[in-house]
């Protein structure tokens, strides 16, 4: 008996996309349900996808166990906890887990504050020193005389010779480029 597709899907647990790619693709032969409404053949799925997972139902009972044309509900297996409490226990260690992360960020973030701290405390007693030694080199310097030889002083003119010398003007700069015409 053939399934729909949509049914096909939800029995196998196929994504929508992954089945209409292996549908197009050629891996999945299709047969029609009737005029016109495509389907396809349990085997064909399972040819591809192996068997169907099993479908849990509110009242602790499975449908297709293995076998999809018999729609009978059969008990759920005793050799494994029911999928509630599969769900209960990844929930449970999921949270262990978040607790754990925040934890760790809670001790990182501790530990930043902590070399925050210590940097800037670090960062203050450098800059203090740096001004003790400014004072240090700066009252030494004062003490220092200066070695330099000083300039002499030229007269602008030659006062010697009696004459009187003109002091050369400053000469224009010259602009290079077009002249601007007034």
């Amino acid at each position: 008996m053939a399934l729909t597709f949509a049914d096909a899907m939800r029995a196998w647990g196929i994504p929508r996309s992954t089945f209409y790619k292996a549908k197009k693709s050629g891996r999945l032969s299709v047969v029609e349900i009737a005029p016109g409404k495509p389907g396809i053949e349990p085997a064909e799925m399972q040819r591809v996808w192996g068997k169907p997972r099993p479908m849990v139902h509110p009242g602790g009972l499975q449908k297709n166990d293995g076998c999809i044309e018999t729609g009978v509900l059969d008990p759920i297996p005793q050799d494994g906890p029911p999928f509630r409490d599969r769900t209960d226990d990844l929930v449970d260690a999921l949270k262990k887990q978040i607790e754990s992360l925040e934890d760790q960020v809670t001790h990182l973030r501790q530990r930043e504050r902590e070399q925050a701290t210590m940097f800037g405390h670090q960062l203050q007693q450098a800059h203090d020193e740096n001004a003790r030694l400014l004072e240090v080199v700066q009252g030494q310097l004062r003490l220092i005389p200066d070695q330099r030889p000083k300039p002499e002083k030229k007269p602008l003119h030659d006062v010697a010779d009696g004459a009187n010398v003109k002091v050369p003007k400053k000469k224009r700069r010259k602009r290079k480029g077009k002249k601007k015409k007034r």
